[in-house]
């Protein structure tokens, strides 16, 4: 970005936020510093010391927690774009063991498959498969169709993974994907049960007040279908 204004004054070397002395662990970044330039010659806000991990200017200069914070994620990003790229590598070139066809390449007409080029993953041996592929035979079979290594899991993925490592932390993904999804059905329920619970409330102290009955009997009924409901809530977790 260009650090001068309109009439061509430069005013990088000029603003650089709020002098030292000022700045406390609570004042915030310079979001426009961060990116490139601040313009705003009475900036209040801190402007950051320049990350070597990203190439931005995120680093707080007398906030030591949020130096060290900042300076983890972009080695853990760093890491995870490095191991991304090798296993991007390690699978261009892999063939299903059924098909014979490049996973990542393979041809199809249903374009609205999100298996269609996926990795099908056997939980106990290293060959390369479509998912769609090996799960249709292991739908009828529980060894690998290559070494008869017996597996009973087939785990989906984008990348091939060889290492034992890999595989588990995939299935730690998976089971932590599925936890969250029973997790967000149950809520989903609890919900409904709820909602239907609260219109049977009103329905009955509707009724009864149609019907002149006793606050102690209204009283008693409701505690009755809170009583259900905690049933069913419970059941349900």
């Amino acid at each position: 970005m260009d650090p001068c204004d309109r009439k061509g004054k430069d005013y990088s070397a000029s603003i650089t936020g709020l002098p030292r002395h000022f700045v406390t662990e609570h004042t915030p970044l310079c979001p426009y510093h961060v990116v490139g330039w601040c313009y705003d010659e009475k900036c209040t806000s801190v402007h950051g010391d320049l990350c070597d991990g990203c190439g931005l200017r995120q680093l707080h200069p007398v906030n030591k927690t949020q130096r060290r914070q900042h300076q983890l994620e972009c080695t853990k990003d760093k890491n995870d774009e490095l191991r991304t790229a090798a296993l991007i590598v390690a699978s261009a070139d892999k063939e299903c063991g059924i098909c014979r066809e490049n996973v990542i390449l393979k041809t199809t007409d249903d374009h609205d498959d999100e298996n269609a080029r996926n990795f099908g993953i056997l939980e106990n041996c290293p060959h390369s498969f479509c998912f769609n592929c090996i799960n249709k035979w292991m739908s009828r079979r529980s060894k690998c169709p290559v070494c008869r290594t017996e597996s009973d899991l087939v785990l989906t993925s984008k990348f091939y993974f060889v290492s034992r490592e890999e595989r588990d932390l995939l299935e730690e993904k998976r089971m932590a994907h599925l936890l969250f999804a029973t997790k967000l059905e149950r809520g989903v329920v609890v919900v409904v049960v709820v909602v239907k619970a609260l219109l049977v409330v009103v329905v009955l102290v509707v009724v009864a007040v149609m019907m002149e009955v006793s606050l102690v009997v209204i009283v008693i009924l409701v505690v009755v279908v809170v009583v259900v409901v905690l049933v069913v809530v419970s059941q349900i977790f």
